[in-house]
């Protein structure tokens, strides 16, 4: 691939796109509600032809009536206010890409109970099926010519046991069960459908040249991935190789290695190890091919623990007799995007571009040995850009554009020019938003530290301090970037808490990417303790938004989900002034989070994280254990979880805050494990974490008479945290204080 023309690319872009950021007067009209959140619509794929004239995608939303999910795909031509083109795909179509050199969009569709990969026509709108026999194909790429293409098949669907749950033995069965201490977790005993994942079937990588028989490679392992030569004669692959050790994470261990089509050779480039001598895994990524080079560019990672890797990438070379070079030396280079799979897109003048995170910025980066920038074409547009592609030549590139408030619209770039060319998110987005920007501080050892910061739109001149919740994402590697309902969205939903609206009704939002989350480089995801770097990160990022006048320090608000809700619970153990609390599915008990987690986890997991197993040193997960530190705290708390995943280990949450006297809520939902994918429930979780904070932090009432009993529960434990108690009253105990 190469781009047609510099130049081109550094044309001033004549039309630039609003986002967090831009900070003006909001106009009269209808605010974002809710039940909004429900109605956005998401692109979860985007193709680009190769001419640059068509484009195919797939939208998802929440179904009518609040369950499912409805899927469009939709063909149209890159250009405002073009139509969709009338023509019939399967929705359920997938895999969505265009044959080089035509108007054919191919996908993977099932057609008569069995899946297989088709293309129809946009011109004459007739359909062809490109891939024949039982196998199911999983993904397929195209050579750049379009001639040939090569797809990955599956023999089968998941092998799953014969044997029952581990709960059905249990309490249903009529013997003892022998329990496999270093697998088993508490998931086993509460979720009856909860049972370990079962093997997959075999898969295979094929290659068809033009209408020749295709032909199955011989890859020595589960094939995972492969990359197209720019001359279409080899495919480096990816895959887990057959003498990958049995491993509860032997899915990660990819190696990499080069098919040759005209001998049907294969031969490793990059080998994966999953126990090295000094504890360390590593396993590859990558595989694109170098423009107009005979090498292709990888990616390393290093892998000390569960939660801590080091990723490097390099280009390899790839001699005539595909010899294994060595990957043991030095030459590697430090990755500071995320996520480390993300695609490399080469280039003739630039090296490669990514379409990554950086620095908690979703954009297009141009990557070489001495660091990473935004693309010349791309840096003045605001907002995450993802799913960005290009035409054959590179002159047209269509991506998904949106900002913390902005839902998702698809653009297109040409002649410097960037346009609009979808409007099903219209309706969020002509409502009343939030403003938004970008913040930075310096943590306590001086490294800038970077979030997001959600304000009411009337305030934007900055006038005066603000009620404020701090929100602390889970991973805690995944970054939270300039996208907007992230945590209602992403990956289908996470847990649902209502940033914009709650900016919407006065308390503003803070995320700060605290140190541990990934795109910051290897120091800033790898920090020397699992606590104090980012415990203090989020500590001094309050206390600058406090000095710059931006929250009111009375009325502060904390909430987080999974690793989030622990390190929220410990800074509120901390900071102790905040007068309302909020955790989703985060123990804050690390001596339950131990032994209900299976043996696997322990040695490569907590060990690694808290520097000593549990039973060699218990004071130190009590010490990073917040329930053993409430007392004292005035803070209202929320505890939520899935009954299907930490439930009973946060059950000790809620009983040590009332001990310690402190205002307390624990619910528990049905039907949900880690993450809320139900919409009924995402809207209920939304609907009572918007209730709490407003009522606590603002002393705002809902006047649905549906609540009556939740508020007359919450006015009694604030009734018994503020009368004859003899504490420093908080800011919901004062007599000014808003009904």
């Amino acid at each position: 691939m190469r781009f047609y023309n510099l130049d081109f690319w550094l044309v001033i872009i004549a039309f630039t796109i609003s986002g967090a950021g831009s900070v003006v007067a909001a106009p009269d009209f209808e605010s974002l509600t809710i039940e909004d959140y429900g109605t956005v619509r998401q692109v979860s794929e985007l193709a680009l032809s190769w001419d640059g004239e068509l484009i195919a995608y797939a939208v998802v939303s929440t179904a009518v009536g609040g369950s499912g999910v409805d899927r469009s795909v939709i063909v149209q031509k890159a250009e405002a206010n073009a139509k969709p083109v009338n023509i019939t795909i399967a929705q359920d179509a997938s895999h969505l890409a265009w044959i080089p050199g035509t108007h054919e969009v191919a996908y993977i569709a099932n057609v008569d109970g069995r899946s297989q990969v088709f293309a129809t026509n946009i011109d004459t709108g007739k359909r062809r099926q490109l891939t024949f026999g039982s196998e199911r194909p999983l993904t397929f790429k195209f050579s750049n010519d379009g001639k040939k293409m090569g797809w990955i098949s599956q023999s089968g669907h998941r092998i799953e046991s014969n044997q029952p749950s581990l709960f059905k033995r249990l309490h249903d069965g009529d013997t003892g069960v022998v329990i496999d201490h270093k697998t088993v977790r508490l998931t086993h005993f509460v979720n009856p459908l909860f049972r370990e994942v079962g093997s997959n079937g075999e898969r295979s990588l094929w290659v068809r040249d033009g209408n020749k028989n295709p032909v199955r490679s011989s890859v020595p392992g589960y094939v995972t991935g492969f990359e197209w030569s720019l001359s279409g004669e080899k495919l480096s692959v990816r895959f887990l190789a057959d003498t990958n050790p049995a491993d509860p994470f032997a899915s990660l261990y990819t190696s990499i290695g080069i098919f040759n089509i005209s001998s049907g050779g294969f031969s490793v480039i990059a080998a994966a190890n999953s126990s090295s001598a000094d504890g360390e895994a590593v396993y590859y990524l990558g595989g694109e091919w170098v423009a107009d080079a005979e090498e292709i560019f990888v990616r390393r990672v290093i892998t000390s623990s569960f939660w801590r890797s080091r990723r490097e990438w390099k280009r390899i070379s790839i001699g005539d007799d595909d010899e294994i070079p060595s990957t043991n030396d030095l030459d590697w280079n430090e990755i500071k995007f995320y996520p480390a799979s993300a695609q490399f897109v080469p280039t003739d003048f630039a090296g490669p571009v990514v379409n990554g995170v950086h620095k908690g910025l979703r954009s297009v980066y141009q990557i070489d040995p001495t660091g990473l920038r935004t693309a010349s074409f791309v840096k003045d547009i605001e907002g995450d850009l993802d799913l960005v592609r290009f035409s054959s030549d590179q002159r047209v590139s269509v991506f998904v554009n949106q900002s913390l408030v902005r839902a998702p619209e698809i653009f297109v770039l040409q002649d410097g020019v960037v346009q609009q060319i979808t409007t099903f998110n219209q309706r969020i987005n002509s409502k009343r938003m939030p403003n938004a920007r970008e913040v930075n501080w310096r943590g306590k050892d001086g490294i800038k530290v970077q979030g997001w910061l959600l304000i009411p739109p009337e305030t934007a001149g900055n006038k005066g301090p603000l009620p404020m919740v701090t929100f602390l994402h889970g991973g805690p590697t995944i970054p939270m970037t300039n996208s907007f309902a992230q945590y209602y969205t992403l990956y289908g939903g996470v847990w649902p808490y209502p940033f914009e609206v709650l900016a919407l009704n006065g308390i503003s939002v803070f995320i700060p990417n605290y140190r541990g989350t990934d795109s910051f480089g290897h120091v800033y995801s790898n920090p020397k303790h699992s606590d104090v770097e980012a415990l203090n990160d989020v500590v001094l990022g309050i206390e600058h938004l406090i000095a710059t006048g931006v929250a009111d320090e009375d009325k502060l608000g904390i909430a987080g989900h999974s690793h989030g809700a622990w390190l929220g619970a410990l800074i509120m153990t901390r900071m102790k002034n905040f007068v309302a609390a909020s955790f989703g599915e985060g123990p804050q008990n690390n001596i339950l989070t131990y032994i209900f987690s299976p043996g696997y986890l322990y040695e490569k997991g907590y060990h690694k994280l808290w520097g000593t197993g549990l039973y060699q040193t218990p004071q130190r997960y009590i010490e990073t254990s917040p329930v053993f530190y409430f007392e004292g705290l005035n803070t209202a708390v929320l505890f939520e979880a899935g009954v299907e995943s930490q439930a009973l280990s946060m059950m000790g949450s809620p009983k040590a805050a009332h001990l310690a006297g402190m205002p307390t809520e624990f619910v528990a939902y049905p039907k949900t494990g880690h993450n809320i994918r139900d919409p009924k429930l995402k809207k209920e979780v939304a609907h009572r974490n918007l209730d709490w904070f407003l009522f606590w932090v603002l002393g705002h009432e809902n006047r649905d008479s549906a609540k009556t009993e939740q508020y007359d529960r919450w006015r009694d434990m604030r009734h018994n945290r503020c009368v004859d108690t003899g504490i420093t009253p908080p800011t919901y105990c004062n007599d000014n204080y808003t009904r």
